[in-house]
């Protein structure tokens, strides 16, 4: 292997010239090395101590900040973590806002269609209701705008009619009762209502 230097022109500058010829020199140092040890085992403690400040040279050094401290527990700056955990709190958002509506799209694909058996229907809204309730969604009613979960009522026809079932006022309520699949929108499933507790007598 012969030594090779490479040479200032006018295109390189002093800068790239001189750590390309350093990186050169460490390789062909490290070549002697390895290629004197297979005639001189002693050289062998010489090569890996070479090898060692290369990779030394080759880490870069960590801001005393991001190495830990023995017996000190590492300060959060409040600043940081808040304006951290808003932006968090902003992706989430738009990533549920992207879900809510590809799932509103595929869903509403079917409006305006129906099975032509009540079994089949009911399985239909049965399974819209877990998918969606999955996502933390509900179905938005069409007469009032309260969520509510879509289903399939046995009056009417035979295949039923399609209702919203939501509570208004602490009082069960059903609005709807299209024979047909009705344009869903979703929103948030509200909270769960603690129950009341009654008071002695």
């Amino acid at each position: 292997m012969r030594r090779v230097r490479i040479r200032r022109n006018a295109l390189d500058g002093e800068f790239l010239s001189h750590a390309l010829n350093s990186t050169l020199d460490n390789l062909y140092n490290l070549y002697k090395l390895v290629e004197s040890e297979f005639e001189n085992p002693d050289a062998r403690g010489q090569l890996r101590a070479r090898q060692r400040m290369q990779t030394e040279r080759m880490t870069p050094d960590l801001p005393k900040a991001a190495l830990p401290t023995a017996g000190k527990t590492p300060q959060v700056d409040a600043a940081q973590a808040t304006s951290t955990l808003s932006e968090l709190e902003q992706d989430l958002a738009r990533l549920q806002r992207s879900i809510r509506l590809t799932i509103a799209e595929k869903l509403n694909q079917f409006a305006g269609q129906a099975f032509p058996t009540l079994e089949e229907n009911r399985k239909l809204v049965d399974t819209i209701a877990q998918l969606i309730d999955s996502h933390g969604l509900r179905v938005r009613c069409s007469e009032c705008g309260h969520p509510a979960i879509l289903r399939v009522s046995p009056r009417g026809n035979s295949s039923g009619v399609f209702v919203f079932d939501h509570t208004i006022d602490n009082r069960r309520t059903f609005h709807g009762g299209k024979s047909r699949l009705p344009v869903i929108h979703l929103v948030a499933k509200p909270p769960r209502r603690k129950a009341s507790k009654k008071l002695a007598s």
